[in-house]
């Protein structure tokens, strides 16, 4: 009898632990990420808060995106090598996380926007958009958090 207790202790904390393991490792992905992130989650905040349906943040992703074409292409201006221009994101990345170490925030964002921006709100449209399908599943849990703005009906 021992022995069973024993077995399952040992694969509950087995479980507790790959279940640990996944939650840091996507809280370590979430923290590289951190422009796209952070736009995401202002995205989704702003769409909870004010009532939109997930087509409009999609839509201001695609808006978003002739930022993203200009960056790339005065990319190819500046480096004039093709692999200089595919690795300007991590770059770019890199540069503002060094500036956001050392408090340099508005920088650090505006140095990431070209690439983060149109991500961010795809990420975020794609998180409100698994949010409001769960809700109306019902599997939210039991008192899903909605605020005033969503109840009223809103332009397609």
């Amino acid at each position: 009898m021992l022995a069973i207790l024993r077995t399952l202790l040992l694969l509950w904390l087995l479980r507790q632990a790959f279940r640990l393991l996944r939650i840091l490792l996507i809280v370590a992905v979430l923290a590289v990420l951190w422009p796209v992130t952070g736009t995401a989650a202002a995205a989704a905040a702003a769409a909870w808060a004010l009532g939109w349906p997930p087509a409009r943040l999609y839509r201001a992703a695609a808006r978003a995106a002739p930022m993203t074409a200009v960056y790339a292409v005065a990319c190819a201006l500046r480096y004039r090598a093709w692999r200089a221009v595919a690795l300007a994101p991590v770059t770019s990345w890199q540069q503002a996380s060094g500036l956001l170490l050392h408090g340099r925030v508005i920088q650090a964002a505006l140095i990431t926007a070209p690439v983060a921006i149109p991500a961010g709100l795809a990420a975020g449209g794609a998180v409100w958009a698994w949010r409001t399908a769960a809700v109306a599943a019902g599997t939210a849990g039991r008192r899903p958090r909605c605020p005033r703005a969503a109840a009223r009906p809103h332009p397609a």
